[in-house]
């Protein structure tokens, strides 16, 4: 009866060890957390990251740029998993403030660097025996990204565009996601800007991109898409009709299901004759 109680006691010690209140903030924190996560572990994550299968039960804590501290301070987790792109509206400080554990991906966008993410944060949750499983999985769809890039080569300079949240827009620069994601594709545009950088319709336009991106964000602040394509007309990629709208989020996400959006960026080329 004694070992029987100390068995019974083990166990109860084991799951309450590896039973976490865990936040995430952005899509690539989201996606592979909840991997790892059993039902209720996930207590909040930004608003991007909704959409994602899991997240349902989780309290909304609004979009990266306009991140709700005072609800994360009520939620009381015991570990924050942050994307990097988080850091970039300036609130890494604030997150630092709090006093929670915090872990920060890195802000190495490749293959190789994901799967590093995705063993990380398995440790961090107690659920590295199930790294291996998640790692073959993500591998095997990353496989066939590469096949269909083999197939099919973009030739073209791209610039991806999001609203700036301030009624303007801004330009992806060489240490964000997204520039990581087009360069990814074969885009040919040598920019210059490091991170996110507001740009004015007339830096837009000598930039002379082939093709432009934006987020579907960015075409609801100019004001539609009818206006949009009046707003580009005087661009390359808007007379030759290579304006490319796409969801915000997905322009974020290099976890687990980048290679799906790696996979519709590259259709885009594929499907349009671009």
């Amino acid at each position: 009866m004694k070992y029987l109680l100390i068995i019974a006691l083990f166990v109860i010690l084991s799951i309450n060890a590896f039973s976490k209140k865990v936040i995430t903030l952005g899509n690539a924190a989201t996606g592979i957390s909840l991997q790892f996560l059993g039902e209720g572990e996930l207590v909040g994550c930004d608003s991007w990251s909704k959409v994602s299968d899991g997240a349902l039960g989780a309290v909304d804590l609004g979009p990266l740029q306009d991140i709700r501290f005072d609800l994360i301070k009520e939620l009381k987790a015991d570990l924050i998993i942050v994307d990097p792109e988080f850091a970039l509206f300036g609130n890494k400080e604030k997150i630092n403030a709090l006093g929670i554990k915090t872990h920060y991906i890195s802000n190495n966008y490749s293959k190789n660097q994901t799967l590093k993410d995705i063993e990380i944060i398995a440790d961090l949750l107690g659920k590295k025996n199930a790294y291996s499983d998640v790692k073959s999985d993500f591998k095997t769809q990353y496989a066939s990204y590469e096949l269909v890039k083999k197939m099919n080569k973009v030739n073209s300079k791209i610039i991806y565009l999001e609203s700036n949240y301030k009624g303007g827009l801004m330009i992806a620069g060489k240490n964000t996601c997204p520039h990581y994601l087009l360069k990814e594709v074969g885009n040919k545009l040598d920019i210059q800007y490091t991170d996110w950088v507001t740009i004015s319709k007339e830096e837009i336009e000598k930039l002379n991109a082939d093709v432009i991106f934006i987020s579907n964000k960015a075409v609801e602040l100019i004001g539609g898409t009818d206006v949009a394509i009046k707003f580009f007309a005087n661009t390359k990629a808007g007379k030759d009709d290579k304006i490319v709208i796409i969801d915000d989020w997905k322009m974020r996400d290099h976890g687990l299901s980048v290679s799906n959006t790696l996979l519709e960026i590259i259709g885009v080329f594929n499907n349009n004759g671009f």
